[in-house]
């Protein structure tokens, strides 16, 4: 990963090896950059917590911020604050992403609809 979170990807297998191994690294990293994507557009759930916790806990909380999650801050059960990551990061951080994608999609060969039907009914069997 780099300064930003975005995974950067290893050699994919060439042409000389098997079709099912192109799949398998077809399939991993799209799952990878799809869960990616989810966590940048903020499918993290929400934590709450107790203002005397994130006094002592603050860089904690930061470091989860960063790395997309919201935290709500309450005093008595009553939300008073919401740490929430920056807006301009997470517009560059799905950017990032949605190349990383186009990236992946441009070096792989193309898939037909047969494997992709068999990919889709793997985990279904």
């Amino acid at each position: 990963m780099d300064e930003i979170g975005v995974r950067h990807f290893g050699r994919l297998p060439d042409a000389a090896e098997s079709g099912q191994d192109r799949i398998a690294a077809v399939r991993t990293e799209w799952y990878i950059l799809t869960s990616r994507i989810d966590q940048l557009k903020g499918a993290a759930v929400m934590r709450e917590v107790q203002a005397s916790e994130a006094k002592t806990h603050l860089l904690q909380l930061l470091d989860h911020v960063e790395h997309g999650e919201t935290i709500v801050i309450t005093r008595h059960g009553k939300r008073i604050a919401h740490l929430v990551p920056d807006a301009e990061r997470r517009r560059t951080d799905a950017a990032a992403a949605v190349a990383e994608i186009k990236a992946l999609r441009k070096g792989n060969p193309k898939i037909t609809v047969e494997e992709l039907l068999s990919m889709r009914d793997e985990g279904r069997r």
